[in-house]
């Protein structure tokens, strides 16, 4: 045995291995088994503690001192009861040797405890100890063992620990020690897998400042989120960290995998009343209503065991905090005072946690960076998918790494599955039904028009959705349906299962497999949903006759990815050389760019369309009279709200008030856009579109008049249409109307002059480029409604009343010429945003204008020599609450000096002003600087003053592209933001030539 030190110093390096066990108690069984050392081991369970104890009815082998050896190397720390005759057992003595090791290699923590002995008997190994030597001495088989004996008890004696005769009786000397493990495990900074925790501290931060706020006597929180997202181990971490704060603790672990409310009832209870077998009909409060406690739920689905579990939270001690996990936001909300969701890993976290499973480091080893970055984007942030991946690949070649991947894209990895599965199981059939529709076909559509496509079926879908929005299986971002990848790989997996024949399953997404299906024209009636990217597909003829056998098909897609959209204006890839002879009747969503055909076929009623999607398609006329006499009672009575898009439809010249039946007054979305041969619309405030709230008719070049469009209407584009006047009578029934654009309208020459009276809900007004249209009308009254007004591109006369917009956030300019007859008013506008677009500007007119800005002064592509810039700084100088100044795009070689005295600019833009050659001095307050592709710039000496005067704020310089830099200069820049800059604050350095990333 190595020898040892006698000093209790702090702890040494801890080694990197997974803990097991908080403490292991060592001691001699005659003296203190059934007395002292149950009942501290006990004690230190009832506090959450993970103890080990040498069972009894173990025999004693050279098997068992194995595993008794494994036992001490797990765990953080040991408790030794040295009691009356500890030094006569030599497997005693054994232990201690190894507890002893464990100290000095791996920083364990030991706590002697001198149990009716005194503890110089065991440091001088006087007494009793010399008593038990003299007679292991004599066995010669003890020879070598003798002096790592004796130095493991000294050096153990010499440790703090506490004597039981300075206590009145063993249960004040088991509270003391069950107060000094929980705080020395928690001063070593040690607890379980914390060598793979990553992430986990900032979340707990997070938790732990919530139970401060969340003024309870009992403070429940509850903590949310998806499948393998780390609830878990959040709360794990968190029942390490707070438990010794508490007197009794339990830690109830996957409460939901079936087991009996009474057994998990009886199990909480026993360990909080330190009973075996706890009375569970016994009222709990009358014993724990007077002690704090710590509980854990994890994984709870069920209300019913929420309520059977915590009951009344006066059952428990004031001040006792219960964490519950689980999937399902509901039944956690029901009971908890703070709700806390659990986020995916940042791509920085993911990524480091992920190097540690595959490469046992922080970071990829070479040549596995692209392979590792790859991977992490697959997981998106999911803890349980970036271990399970990154265990699963740690030690293989690039190789396989990339074959790996390639099978990921088509098969998720079952054990991901199988743990992301176990919330599938538990929704109803039609929330299943839902969850696979939204995963198979509908993830990233606009939420609403989901909604009623799903209504149209017969579901009820807002319930559905916020039950699986709930349960994590569906995210709502910006009305945007959404869910994690690996949700939706687990969606598409369990339709895969249906059928080893593509044709025979519910939903078809795949390119390949939808392929095949049509070039065969095998799809069976068992299909629901079919999508397919006809991108990703050679030219194919499809038979006629292709839908007959899909009568139970609702959703149809055959798109084209807008990155590529009017690449096959000619031919589309899906062609219909003999014609269609058969839609389904059952099409809810009817989606078809490229639409090869004139007409629908004569056959097709879709009685329940909800969408009718046919972008650049070559329909020319829908069939307007219903043939089958008992089609007439279908009308429309069942159709909900129907959204219509028809983008680039060149061939259709009318839009009919009837649709195969369907009276267009259900129609509420509607894009005509580039529709360039639609010349006018009919009068939809007689039955046509009345409905309609969203209509986009921009592109329509041959509309000249303005349309009589529903008074719902809500958004309205006009922009690039041929309209030259917009009659009053047009426009005075809008009041709904929020955003109406008639951007590029060049033959537009008026509005009317109670144009801002009657639209009294207009929030967004875009004129850009209409270069007829001479004046703006007088707002007659103070509006606090229009927020963005367009007029850049124009020659408008502004009106003085300008100034009654008080609710005018952006005004979008092109230089100001009738500036002189408005800047009074406009001085009355207050966190105004100004965009004056490329055009001529006259300074000596705009310093009292500029003096009253408030917010932004945002200048885009302003082109103008060195004496004008010079003279509008100073003029931008009088506005003290200029934050942002964007001058991209010009000319100049130098700025002027003016532009220190704008004391709150953070932001900058300088980006491909070619000819500037050096920065000028800047005010601290700078934040950020940006000047990409500034060719000619040599000096940047102001950025080091700069850092030097805001020492400890952030900064972001970014100058790509900006070859004539100094590389010493900039290394000095970066040589000062280390230097100066506190710990914890984030700053860059982006050159053309250097990378420098500093997060101390």
């Amino acid at each position: 045995m190595a020898s040892y030190s006698a000093s209790s110093s702090s702890l040494a390096s801890q080694s990197p291995h997974r803990w097991r066990y908080d403490v292991f108690i060592s001691f001699r069984g005659e003296d203190t088994r059934h007395n002292f050392s149950c009942h501290l081991y006990d004690a230190l369970c009832r506090k959450g503690l993970q103890a080990f104890i040498d069972d009894d009815e173990l025999q004693r082998g050279e098997e068992i001192a194995e595993s008794l050896v494994q036992a001490i190397q797990e765990s953080k720390g040991a408790v030794v009861i040295f009691s009356k005759d500890y030094a006569s057992s030599t497997w005693c003595l054994d232990e201690l040797v190894k507890i002893i090791e464990c100290h000095q290699t791996s920083g364990q923590i030991v706590i002697p405890i001198f149990y009716d002995v005194n503890p110089s008997h065991i440091r001088k190994q006087s007494f009793d100890v010399a008593t038990a030597f003299e007679r292991h001495e004599q066995n010669p088989s003890n020879a070598h063992k003798i002096q790592n004996w004796r130095d493991a008890l000294t050096m153990t004696a010499n440790l703090s620990g506490l004597d039981s005769k300075k206590f009145r009786n063993d249960h004040m000397l088991i509270s003391e020690i069950v107060e000094d493990v929980s705080k020395k495990l928690k001063k070593s900074n040690v607890c379980d897998r914390g060598e793979l925790l990553v992430g986990v501290d900032s979340r707990f931060q997070q938790i732990k400042q919530a139970l401060s706020i969340v003024g309870q006597d009992v403070c429940i929180i509850g903590i949310w989120g998806m499948g393998g997202i780390g609830k878990t181990t959040i709360a794990e971490f968190i029942y390490k960290r707070l438990s010794f704060e508490f007197e009794d603790c339990c830690f109830l672990k996957n409460i939901k995998e079936g087991t009996k409310v009474r057994d998990l009832r009886k199990e909480l209870f026993s360990q909080l009343l330190g009973e075996k077998d706890g009375n569970i009909y016994a009222f709990p409060g009358t014993r724990l209503g007077r002690r704090r406690a710590l509980i854990v739920l994890d994984d709870v689905d069920d209300s019913q065991q929420l309520d059977s579990l915590i009951g009344d939270p006066c059952w428990f001690g004031s001040h006792s905090v219960i964490i519950i996990t689980g999937r399902d936001k509901q039944v956690l909300g029901r009971r908890t005072g703070f709700l806390y969701k659990v986020e995916p890993l940042k791509h920085e976290e993911a990524l480091r946690l992920f190097s540690k499973s595959a490469f046992k480091q922080n970071y990829p080893k070479d040549d596995y960076e692209s392979l590792s970055s790859s991977i992490v984007r697959y997981a998106q942030g999911n803890p349980l998918a970036l271990k399970v991946l990154g265990c699963s690949l740690s030690g293989k070649p690039t190789k396989e790494w990339e074959s790996a991947l390639n099978k990921l894209s088509k098969v998720p990895n079952k054990n991901i599955q199988d743990k992301l599965q176990i919330g599938y199981d538990g929704l109803d059939r039609m929330e299943k039904d839902i969850f696979l529709y939204i995963a198979c076909f509908f993830k990233g559509d606009e939420k609403d028009v989901v909604m009623r496509v799903f209504e149209s079926c017969g579901f009820d879908a807002d319930f559905i959705v916020s039950v699986l929005v709930d349960k994590c299986f569906v995210i709502i971002s910006e009305n945007t349906l959404e869910m994690h990848d690996l949700m939706q790989e687990m969606g598409k997996e369990i339709v895969r299962r249906e059928s080893k024949h593509p044709n025979e399953r519910s939903r078809l997404w795949d390119s390949k497999d939808v392929f095949k299906v049509l070039a065969e024209n095998k799809a069976a009636e068992t299909v629901e949903s079919m999508m397919l990217d006809v991108s990703k597909i050679p030219k194919i003829d499809l038979n006629p006759k292709v839908f007959m056998k899909t009568p139970n098909l609702k959703f149809l897609k055959f798109y084209v990815p807008k990155r590529l959209y009017g690449c096959f204006e000619e031919q589309s890839n899906l062609r219909l050389p003999q014609g269609l002879d058969y839609l389904p009747d059952k099409l809810t969503y009817f989606h078809w760019d490229e639409y090869p055909m004139k007409s629908f076929p004569h056959n097709f009623r879709p009685n329940h369309l909800i969408v009718l999607g046919l972008r650049n398609s070559k329909i020319k006329q829908f069939q307007e009279e219903v043939r089958d006499e008992n089609m007439e009672c279908l009308v429309a009575s069942t159709l909900g709200k129907i959204g219509m898009i028809l983008h680039r439809c060149c061939g259709l010249i009318k839009t009919p008030p009837v649709i195969y039946g369907m009276q267009l007054g259900k129609v509420t979305h509607l894009n005509l856009e580039n529709c360039k041969n639609i010349s006018h619309l009919p009068n939809s405030r007689v039955g046509f579109l009345e409905a309609v709230e969203n209509l986009n008719i921009s592109g329509c070049e041959n509309l000249k008049t303005f349309p009589e469009v529903s008074s719902n209407i809500r958004y309205l584009d006009l922009s690039r249409t041929a309209i030259e006047q917009v009659p009053s009578s047009s426009v005075e029934h809008l009041g709904k109307l929020e955003d109406l654009r008639m951007s590029y309208c060049e033959n537009l020459e008026s509005l009317p002059s109670n144009f801002f009276d009657v639209l009294t809900s207009l929030s967004r007004l875009k004129l850009q480029s209409c270069q007829r249209l001479k004046k703006l009308p007088e707002i007659s009254e103070n509006t606090y409604i229009l927020e963005t007004l367009v007029l850049a591109g124009t020659d408008l006369e502004i009106p003085s009343s300008i100034g009654n917009l008080k609710g005018l956030k952006h005004l979008a300019i092109c230089g100001l010429p009738k500036l002189a007859f408005v800047r009074e008013s406009v001085l009355e506008l207050t966190g105004l945003e100004i965009e004056l677009q490329k055009g001529p500007l006259p300074v000596s007119d705009v310093r009292k204008f500029l003096w009253a800005l408030g917010g932004t002064f945002y200048l885009q592509k302003l082109n103008i020599g060195s004496p004008k810039l010079r003279e509008l700084l100073e003029n931008l100088s009088f506005s003290s609450s200029l934050t942002t100044l964007i001058l991209s795009v010009n000319n100049f070689e130098r700025i002027p000096a003016a532009i220190k005295q704008l004391s709150n600019l953070t932001y900058i833009d300088l980006s491909y002003c070619q000819r500037l050659i050096s920065l000028p001095e800047l005010p601290s307050s700078v934040i950020s600087l940006i000047a990409h592709n500034c060719t000619s710039l040599e000096q940047i000496w102001a950025l080091k003053q700069l850092v030097f005067e805001s020492k400890g704020t952030a900064k972001q310089f970014s100058l790509s592209n900006c070859l004539k830099l100094d590389e010493t200069e900039c290394q000095e820049v970066a040589e000062l933001l280390l230097r100066y800059h506190k710990p914890g604050v984030c700053n860059y350095l982006f050159f053309s030539f250097i990378l420098c990333w500093y997060d101390h």
